[in-house]
């Protein structure tokens, strides 16, 4: 971290190339986002890209301090980054898009939950003690890559991959090692109807799956335990061996398979342009491993709708604002296979399934509402860029266990205001941002029911309440954050490289608390050094 500062900070010194060399006045994010057409899963509108080719890469380096983190997090974490995107046009009909990135993460103090993101998963694994926590290691590979091709008259075709691998491990009895594949492909078209109107549509099918192995350290007398969790950390208790979903002599993946479509229009009448876009997601899947000889333990499906709208105001040459709206709905139900042990005539072991038994209902409602101005637009470089959001989430889950249901509805709601200025120097172009927000959330931690009264052979399900407690409390305390970072640019010394270096700050604090909370504070430091061309 020392040498690192060290390079940031020496390469900033006096370069004698004038600041007013549009190189520096270009910049990446600036061009990505003011058409949100490049920005859709639809690749055939790559073809309104209209500036010049143009690619980023940066390297970076980061920790976060603190136990203010969600159930599965770390309080002591450190990540490597490094990544490279770029728009690149080919000839006048074809554009290309393509980026790949590696991210390596260690955290320590880790227990939770054994997937590497649990959220918007079926279920949970969850171990089901505070006494085995352990350092974890995740490496992320990151590939994309799409093209759009005008085929005549402006109307285009296109399509893109984008591929996710990671490799996830913890240290620590219970052991488990991950693998996870993600892969999204989009075939779409794109055609602009007039001079003012185009419009759009694409297929999506994505594909994600994560393999769980668990294990331990030579052998032992210690017995673990997890929770499957159905939701609401409340399901049942196994017992880590030969079988069921932490089964140790077998590898087993969580699979999702899904399909899709999208639409999108854009309306240009200057000086206004509105874009608007509408995705639908049905997805199917599985717990276990699909064959006659193996157990399937669990099988879900998901619906998801995804719109996006945006009303853009040229306000003169140099200036323009926007309004966003996005909004995200998912509904999510898994169910619990029952089957029997049987064998055939040569004594095969093989299962045979019966009717499947809900365990769980979850749904998800995400929206935000976002302005953003930019001032004094210089080349392709806003001077100023101020944004002001408000992001409202609910989440309703309920998880069933005959006779007993255990249900939880929670809200939250965040403002965030950031404010960035461009300075352009002697020798170089400075950035400094500075971002803040304040959250505050409502709803009970759980709320325990049954649909009939129970007989006295039928005991209470298993609950995880420290872990219950800490999500909600992560979700729902009032916390506020404050952050900023510093960015100096400049043209490296007999190349055409816009070379860079920022120190980023940032730092959360929750206002509440509870016995089971791991602290009120968070603090996330990063140095990135990287260039665009």
């Amino acid at each position: 971290m020392i040498r690192l500062l060290y390079i940031l900070l020496s390469i900033t010194v006096v370069i004698p190339v004038s600041a007013q060399d549009s190189l520096l006045l270009r910049d990446y994010t600036f061009i990505k986002q003011r058409d949100p057409w490049l920005n859709s899963p639809n690749a055939a509108a790559l073809t309104r890209y209209d500036y010049q080719n143009m690619a980023q890469a940066e390297l970076s380096l980061g920790g976060e301090r603190g136990g203010f983190t969600n159930y599965y997090g770390s309080d002591d974490i450190t990540h490597l980054n490094a990544g490279v995107e770029s728009f690149y046009r080919f000839s006048p009909s074809t554009v290309f898009f393509g980026g790949m990135s590696y991210e390596n993460a260690s955290g320590r103090h880790m227990a939770g939950s054994a997937f590497i993101n649990p959220e918007r998963r079926p279920f949970d694994l969850v171990e089901d003690s505070l006494t085995n926590q352990g350092t974890k290691h995740l490496d992320t590979y990151h590939l994309t890559g799409g093209f759009g091709c005008t085929v005549a008259n402006g109307f285009s075709v296109g399509m893109k991959l984008d591929f996710t691998a990671a490799n996830y491990a913890k240290y620590k009895d219970l052991r488990h090692q991950n693998k996870l594949m993600d892969l999204q492909v989009t075939a779409g078209i794109y055609a602009p109807v007039t001079s003012w109107l185009g419009m759009g549509a694409h297929y999506q099918y994505h594909r994600n799956t994560e393999s769980i192995t668990f294990g331990t350290y030579g052998t032992s007398d210690k017995v673990y335990k997890t929770l499957v969790s159905y939701a609401n950390f409340t399901g049942h208790l196994e017992q880590f061996g030969q079988e069921g979903h932490t089964d140790k002599s077998h590898e087993m993946p969580l699979v999702t398979d899904c399909n899709g479509l999208g639409v999108q229009f854009s309306i240009q009448n200057s000086p206004f342009s509105i874009f608007a876009s509408y995705d639908y997601v049905h997805g199917w899947g599985y717990y276990g491993r699909k064959s006659p000889y193996t157990i399937t333990y669990t099988e879900h499906h998901t619906d998801r709708h995804q719109f996006h709208v945006q009303v853009a105001h040229q306000i003169s040459r140099t200036s323009t604002h926007r309004l966003d709206l996005a909004i995200d709905l998912e509904t999510l139900q898994n169910d619990a296979n029952t089957y029997r042990e049987l064998q055939n005539a040569s004594g095969a072991t093989y299962y045979a399934y019966y009717t499947p038994v809900k365990t769980a209902n979850k749904q998800w409602q995400d929206y935000r509402l976002a302005y953003t101005l930019q001032l004094g637009i210089r080349e392709a470089m806003p001077t100023w860029t101020i944004e002001a959001a408000m992001n409202w989430m609910k989440r309703k889950q309920t998880a069933y266990i005959f006779p007993y249901y255990r249900r939880q509805n929670l809200h939250n709601t965040e403002g965030t205001l950031a404010v960035s200025r461009n300075i352009i120097a002697n020798k170089g172009v400075w950035t400094v941002s500075l971002f803040g927000s304040y959250l505050k959330g409502s709803g009970a931690p759980y709320e325990d029911l049954t649909f009939q009264t129970p007989s006295d052979k039928q005991t209470v399900p298993p609950s995880m309440d420290a872990y219950l407690y800490r999500e909600y409390l992560y979700l729902t305390a009032a916390q506020f954050s404050i952050g900023g970072n510093v960015k100096y640019a400049f043209v490296f010394p007999a190349t055409r490289l816009k070379t860079y270096a920022k120190v980023s700050l940032a730092h959360r604090k929750a206002n509440e608390t509870n016995m089971y909370s791991n602290g009120q504070n968070r603090t996330q430091a990063t140095l990135a050094i990287g260039c665009e061309f």
